[in-house]
């Protein structure tokens, strides 16, 4: 009804035509980036603790390196990531390493101090052996 108003001219038409078509793309982005990552991303987002043992098959997340905190995150930006590993104390190593798992279902493990991680989506770990 507003490009039929007597004045709005053709030319600030189309202007206005594609200030609107950039809006709808740029909210779409918005939209879609929200739902790709959770907005929460906490231990509540992974309910499976995977510390203490070496979750074998991830991949290296330079992103995460660092912090705890920073893994989580990282693993949280990666599409379709479920579990993350933060090597903290040696033995883990190398220490302040971040490792990500991409749609993993099961976990092959051999326990081992010093690793911190959490997941979802996985059948829980067995608790290590007794020393």
């Amino acid at each position: 009804l507003l490009f039929n108003h007597p004045s709005v001219s053709p030319t600030s038409a189309g202007k206005m035509t594609e200030t609107m078509l950039l809006f709808a793309a740029v909210a779409f982005a918005v939209v879609a980036q929200s739902l790709a990552s959770p907005s929460t991303c906490d231990n509540s987002t992974f309910p499976v603790d995977v510390s203490n043992i070496e979750v074998l098959g991830l991949q290296e997340a330079k992103q995460g390196h660092g912090s705890y905190t920073a893994c989580q995150q990282a693993c949280c930006s990666t599409e379709n990531c479920n579990l993350y590993q933060y090597a903290l104390v040696s033995p883990a190593h190398p220490v302040g390493s971040c490792w990500i798992g991409i749609n993993v279902k099961t976990v092959k493990q051999q326990p081992q101090k010093g690793w911190q991680g959490r997941a979802f989506g996985i059948v829980p770990p067995p608790p290590p052996p007794p020393p």
